[in-house]
């Protein structure tokens, strides 16, 4: 599935979760009509989801995350059976379309010359982490570490123990950083893929344009 938005968001700050819960749901039930004026995490435990958010549809299976910005209305358009986690927080977020000036660069995460200026540039901190709205977790052992922080972070914030729901946001930004690292690791491998391929070709074109011109000599 194609991501059309990545969000940036400032690792330096704790998110500020104001909800969070593992869901189960069901046939009959079908996710309401509904914009909300926070961030919305959703992880899927087990099972499928149908969302529409927008004018885009996202069928949704397990180890799938999406992140729900508050300026789209989201609704379910199809019942199914679902487990999944949410979190409605607050961060320092900036939405970055995909096709505009400050669309992802694949670049950001591959190129090292001229780094410090790009990011003196573009404003980008150090602690700036990205997301694409829609990813699946591929790595299973990436994947169980998300369901064991899904599960204590809920206990935590369900806790009445001091700093409870301060550790439990500490695991929720753990969860963002392993899908960031990930998907940044996702687009490095891309990119050298693309990068081998091109070397390949190079000395082809090069034997190529040799015997042309040994050809033309003649």
């Amino acid at each position: 599935m194609e991501n059309s938005v990545v969000f940036e968001i400032n690792a330096g700050n704790m998110p500020r979760v104001s909800m969070t819960d593992i869901a189960h749901v069901k046939p009959p039930y079908i996710h309401f009509s509904r914009q909300y004026h926070e961030y919305i995490f959703y992880y899927i435990l087990e099972g499928e989801m149908y969302l529409r958010e927008g004018e885009r549809e996202y069928h949704l299976v397990e180890n799938d995350c999406i992140l729900l910005d508050p300026t789209r209305k989201h609704v379910g358009y199809r019942t199914s059976v679902c487990n999944f986690l949410y979190v409605h927080f607050s961060q320092d977020i900036r939405e970055l379309s995909a096709g505009g000036k400050e669309c992802m660069s694949e670049g950001d995460y591959t190129d090292t010359e001229g780094k410090e200026q790009g990011r003196a540039e573009t404003g980008r901190q150090d602690k700036d982490i990205r997301i694409p709205k829609y990813y699946h977790m591929d790595e299973m052992v990436k994947a169980i570490r998300c369901r064991e922080i899904a599960r204590n972070m809920t206990q935590l914030f369900r806790g009445h123990e001091p700093y409870d729901r301060m550790q439990a946001e500490c695991l929720f930004q753990e969860l963002l950083l392993i899908e960031a690292a990930d998907y940044a690791n996702n687009i490095h491998q891309k990119t050298v893929s693309v990068h081998g391929k091109v070397r390949e070709v190079i000395p082809q074109l090069i034997t190529c344009l040799l015997y042309t011109s040994d050809a033309a000599d003649e």
